[in-house]
């Protein structure tokens, strides 16, 4: 968590220097990362970020977790901004990060906010998800991975359903011009 002690609150920090997350034997090292107002923009006003002037090295074990309630603000995940996907940059650094398969996301509980009960960190609201991704080897991203509601499915299987029944009379049509020539 960016803030004081005993204080969760959403900010930027900058490191000028390197940065190396490395707990103790045997014990992981844990950063908070919070997010707040439903917000997928405004770094250090909505969402923690962390920006590495030097080298990012995750050297051990570290536990990312995830905090929907920074400002004691539970988040609503009947908000739109969870019905599509969204993505954070989380850490930034001017060389490689090192170790970053290291990061890992903690199972854990939260209150969900209004809208829904409790979910674990990788699993949000509706079997929707959140994974890192460390694909770009200065960033590392959180990503959520929205599932459309019930009702998308339904529109979606109609939706084909209609277009294999066109196609089919389609090909019939085409078929009995062919017998009648």
């Amino acid at each position: 968590t960016v803030g004081t002690t005993g204080a969760d609150f959403v900010g930027k920090q900058d490191f000028v220097g390197d940065l190396t997350y490395d707990g103790a034997t045997g014990t992981p090292a844990t950063v908070t990362w919070d997010l707040i107002s439903n917000a997928n923009t405004g770094a250090g006003t909505n969402f923690d970020q962390f920006t590495v002037a030097g080298s990012l090295d995750f050297s051990t074990t570290t536990n990312l977790v995830l905090n929907f309630d920074a400002t004691g603000s539970t988040t609503d995940w009947t908000d739109t901004l969870w019905s599509s996907d969204q993505s954070w940059v989380i850490y930034s650094s001017s060389n490689a990060i090192q170790n970053a398969t290291n990061l890992t996301l903690v199972e854990e509980n939260w209150l969900a906010g209004s809208g829904g009960g409790s979910f674990a960190a990788v699993r949000g609201p509706n079997n929707s998800s959140f994974a890192l991704d460390t694909t770009n080897p200065n960033q590392i991203v959180l990503n959520f991975t929205a599932v459309p509601e019930p009702s998308t499915y339904a529109v979606m299987s109609l939706g084909l359903a209609a277009f294999g029944w066109f196609a089919r009379r389609k090909r019939r049509k085409a078929s009995a011009q062919v017998d009648e020539a």
